[in-house]
This record gives structure tokens, C-alpha cells and sequence, in this order.
């Protein structure tokens, strides 16, 4: 069952990345399924840990909205966060999640910063989160 919910989670996520890419949006539609979602897959792997999976959705949603107010998030990837923080929360690996998102999202920044030499270019961050949580992803199957 496992791989079921891997394999329905890897299709959520490249069609998220895909739009955020070309769109520089995250649909309201697709990033709100991932509540039940990964609510669901972590309740079903991770009995023991849909507490600290609810706790961390709802960290993430309030760090990201600081970060939409007073830095450059978009409220799309606010709006991620909860389901990524939930699916991350659950999987225990909160810590791999932030590095790898942070890893990602600098790289690619300074690739386009490099190519452009633009510095107002925008840079889509949800595709450096779902990358970021195949960790958490795989702990779960």
C-alpha cells in the first residue's frame, strides 16, 4: 500500500513542479489535496506520528506566512508547506527536509542568477520543496 500512496504522491508532485515552473503558480485545487492526502499516508504508515505531523503542518504554515509577509514566499508555497510540513512531520525527517529545500532552492538561484545576471528574476520555490520531502516520502513507503 505504501508504494500505491508513493506512487500517487510522485504524480501530485511533478504536476505541481511542472506548473509552478511554467506558470509561476501553485493551483489552489492541486496544492490543497495534499492535506487529506498526506494526512492519509501518514496515519496509514506512521500511526505514531500524526501528532507531530499535524504540529509541524501548522509550524510550517506559520513560519511560510512570515515569510509571505515580510520576505518573497509566495502564498501558493505558504499553502504547500502545510502539506509538505504534514507529510514531513510524520516521516521524522523535518531537519533532512529544511537542508535539502534550502540546498535546492540556493542552487537553482544561482544558476539563474549566473545565466541572467538578473537579480529581480523570479525563482518558483515549490519544486525545491516537493524535491525536498522525497526523503520523508521514502521513509514512509
Amino acid at each position: 500500500m505504501g508504494f500505491a500512496f508513493f506512487s500517487v504522491w510522485l504524480f501530485w508532485v511533478a504536476t505541481l513542479a511542472i506548473i509552478d515552473v511554467a506558470d509561476h503558480r501553485l493551483p489552489n485545487g492541486l496544492t490543497l489535496c495534499g492535506y487529506p492526502f498526506s494526512l492519509g499516508w501518514v496515519a496509514y504508515s506512521q500511526p505514531q506520528g500524526v501528532q507531530s505531523a499535524l504540529a509541524t503542518g501548522i509550524a510550517c504554515i506559520t513560519v511560510g506566512y512570515g515569510a509571505y509577509r515580510f520576505a518573497d514566499l509566495g502564498f501558493g508555497d505558504v499553502k504547500l508547506l502545510g502539506s509538505v510540513g504534514i507529510l514531513v512531520g510524520g516521516s521524522g525527517e523535518l531537519v533532512t527536509a529544511l537542508v535539502a529545500a534550502s540546498t535546492i532552492a540556493g542552487v537553482h538561484a544561482l544558476v539563474v542568477l549566473v545565466r541572467t545576471r538578473n537579480t529581480r528574476t523570479f525563482i518558483p520555490f515549490g519544486p525545491a520543496l516537493l524535491a525536498a520531502t522525497a526523503p520523508a516520502a521514502l521513509v514512509l513507503v
